[in-house]
């Protein structure tokens, strides 16, 4: 591992090796934001080291078609620069964006013990929202909450089934106090007398 530059992008380090052409991501990275990891590669780009090597990728996207609404960013990796993981098993997945190879390889490296799940946009738009709140009216939403959560229908149902002792009493051979005929087949439907 010849480490040239280490990004760090909202606290978690992307180590560029231009040598083995790998990008080593945070040990502790379960989900790589692919928006997150673009940054670091510019950055990397962009380091005294960067200008004077090989460019590690281009990405396009992030275009606004209306108030909230973007496109996916899809990263490019060029040659054969990879991801690889510092974790030392496990998984990892992509998130926000899509990233591939222009030699349409795998963009990860694989060891044999880190799973990765890469999760591609193809509708390739994805919407922020902005304002926050609710679209619900005041009257929807205070029916909403009201209603009970599922612990308490759980614990409802515990209760009940707890003060009668017999519980629940099914019987598949009865249908409204009438015996079920038939074998349930389209030649014998189920019916009851």
């Amino acid at each position: 591992m010849a480490v040239a530059y280490t990004a760090t992008v909202n606290g978690y380090s992307y180590q560029f090796d231009w040598l083995l052409q790998f990008i080593y991501t945070d040990s502790t990275l379960d989900s790589i934001p692919v928006e997150d990891l673009w940054t670091a590669i510019k950055e990397a780009q962009a380091s005294q080291i960067g200008v004077v090597e090989e460019r590690i990728a281009s990405a396009s996207g992030l275009d606004e078609l209306d108030d909230g609404i973007e496109t996916f960013l899809t990263m490019r990796l060029y040659d054969e620069w990879e991801i690889r993981s510092l974790k030392s098993s496990g998984k990892v997945a992509t998130r926000g964006g899509n990233i591939v190879k222009e030699n349409k390889k795998d963009p990860f490296f694989d060891d044999g013990t880190i799973f990765y799940v890469a999760f591609f946009s193809q509708a390739g738009v994805k919407t922020t929202i902005s304002t926050g709140g609710s679209a619900l009216t005041p009257t929807e939403s205070a029916k909403l909450l009201s209603l009970p959560s599922a612990t308490q229908v759980v614990d409802e149902f515990e209760a009940q089934s707890q003060a009668d002792p017999t519980g629940f009493q099914v019987n598949v051979k009865e249908m409204n106090d009438a015996e079920v005929l038939g074998s349930g087949t389209n030649a014998d439907k189920w019916r009851g007398e």
